[in-house]
């Protein structure tokens, strides 16, 4: 999917576009950076969903992106990165909660997609083993 992003969209709009491509998957983000397999500390985490990207952005512009359900999840975290300096972490959706997706950011965002969708069809408890999450990953999202 191509996805158009302005400097004056809200992360709550982005957020938006990116969920109904992928249902279980969301996008959260950061006012520091963070390395590949690394999560990110809470305390960076922005809450306010009506921020514009051009406040948050180091490198304030308008660009199209192709975001392809075959792009690994570190893929589309430094395309955003490079592109336009946004610090974003892919988080799967777990039964009623949110995990990062840390240890897997290997896999495509249709896998993950497909795991949070298998796992919240059936026992979502042993999803959480296959992955990174405790109390400093529960996410709001707005």
């Amino acid at each position: 999917m191509k996805i158009h992003v302005s400097t004056h969209m809200t992360i709550a709009a982005l957020q938006q576009i990116f969920s109904e491509c992928f249902p279980c998957l969301a996008l959260s983000f950061f006012s520091k950076p963070h390395d590949i397999y690394q999560s990110s500390p809470v305390k960076y985490l922005i809450t306010e969903c009506n921020t514009r990207l051009e406040h948050i952005e180091a490198q304030p512009r308008n660009a199209d992106i192709e975001i392809s359900p075959d792009m690994k999840v570190s893929e589309l975290e430094q395309l955003l990165e490079r592109e336009f300096g946004l610090h974003v972490q892919v988080l799967r959706k777990e039964g009623s909660s949110w995990a990062e997706t840390t240890f897997t950011d290997n896999l495509t965002l249709r896998e993950q997609n497909a795991k949070a969708s298998t796992a919240n069809d059936h026992d979502f408890h042993m999803a959480l083993l296959s992955d990174y999450h405790d109390a400093r990953t529960e996410w709001y999202l707005g």
